[in-house]
């Protein structure tokens, strides 16, 4: 009775996220899954370029918007903002940008707490980065395997 006790009170207890997880193979990969959002940051070797793809699980995102944000909050808060983001194949659910660099986004993701994704002045998401620290690690000395 003890034990049964114990294991339905462990199910009551909040765990902290796993959700973040660094993937390789063809490419270099941090992926998340939370209730609100999916979160996928990727490295393609053969191009040397970033993305990072944002799925909104609410709903599609105001097309009508100019301005997109990241909103890094923490240990080392820091905002970056483009106007060079893009649905890909013209699903709404899904924002994405693509750079040369993304140092400043790996930071945000490993020495912060939250991201808040902002198109224009509207906050759309809010994303936990608990548990980023070690894959985003992972992420920045991954060596995918790609045939030249």
């Amino acid at each position: 009775m003890r034990l049964a006790l114990s294991l339905t009170f462990l199910t009551l207890l909040p765990l902290p996220a796993l959700a973040w997880e660094h993937v390789e193979g063809e490419t270099c990969n941090i992926e998340a899954s939370f209730e609100t959002a999916d979160v996928t940051v990727t490295y393609f070797p053969r191009d040397r370029a970033y993305a990072i793809f944002l799925r909104n699980k609410i709903g599609p995102y105001p097309d009508d918007r100019s301005v997109l944000s990241i909103a890094f909050v923490g240990a080392r808060p820091n905002t970056i903002r483009t106007r060079d983001f893009f649905f890909p194949d013209g699903d709404p659910s899904v924002v994405s940008v693509i750079d040369r660099g993304f140092g400043n986004v790996l930071d945000g993701l490993a020495y912060n707490d939250t991201a808040h994704l902002f198109l224009d002045d509207e906050r759309i998401l809010s994303i936990p980065l608990d548990g980023a620290t070690e894959p985003v690690a992972a992420f920045r000395t991954c060596t995918a395997k790609v045939d030249i």
